[in-house]
């Protein structure tokens, strides 16, 4: 408990992953990739409840084997391809036989955010009472990417002169999906998860991996052995 607030971390896991179907169970090194997050969670002491919100009997067996709760399985419509996970996370929280203060979001399709990256954005999300999203930096600037046109191209940004050497750039950043801290109040009072009003904290190099393929599974398994 971190200032006498109640945390509580959702780690929603839907059942139909398109792109890798049965990701969130599927063996990563060692374990389940679910696993790793509730584990990461369950390392946390500001943490007081790790839940695992989903719509799959596999997923809910394999989450409490690592240690998580699933005190209720998710509703056929907050489960579907176009559900917002903001709903998923309204009725999660109401389910609870508990009341909480601060919400801690994790997807299980992040498995090397660090403890450290998700201490440091509870405790600014506490201290500040405002959301907290983690950000990477992006590897390339701004000032170089432009969209296709039919003839030519067209700069995502107006500025002129454009810089040339990366050096010259503002660092641009990019919501990674490690880590959403929110003040419940908030999330009920209906505001969205992220908004320009979010402060940010920024993950170290190599935690933002997220697995949507199998091919990102494959990459962050070479990562994982090479730690």
């Amino acid at each position: 408990m971190l200032q006498n607030k109640k945390i509580l971390t959702v780690i929603p896991a839907r059942g139909g992953s398109k792109g890798l179907p049965g990701k969130n169970v599927k063996t990563l090194i060692d374990k389940p990739l679910i696993a790793w997050t509730i584990e990461l969670a369950n390392r946390c002491e500001f943490i007081d409840r790790v839940v695992v919100s989903t719509d799959d009997t596999d997923i809910a067996e394999v989450a409490k084997a690592h240690g998580a709760d699933v005190p209720f399985m998710r509703p056929a419509e907050l489960a579907t391809d176009s559900a917002p996970t903001k709903d998923a996370l309204v009725h999660c929280v109401n389910a609870l036989d508990e009341n909480y203060d601060v919400l801690v979001l994790l997807q299980p399709t992040s498995p090397l955010r660090t403890l450290e990256t998700l201490q440091t954005g509870i405790e600014l999300s506490v201290q500040e009472n405002a959301s907290v999203v983690s950000v990477s930096e992006s590897a390339k600037p701004i000032e170089w990417m432009f969209y296709r046109a039919e003839k030519g191209i067209e700069y995502v940004t107006q500025e002129h002169p454009r810089p040339t050497r990366r050096q010259e750039c503002k660092p641009v950043y990019y919501v990674d999906g490690c880590v959403y801290v929110m003040p419940i109040s908030d999330l009920l009072a209906g505001k969205p998860i992220f908004d320009e009003n979010a402060l940010t904290v920024v993950s170290q190099s190599g935690e933002a991996v997220d697995i949507d393929t199998i091919k990102d599974f494959e990459f962050c398994e070479f990562l994982l052995k090479g730690k």
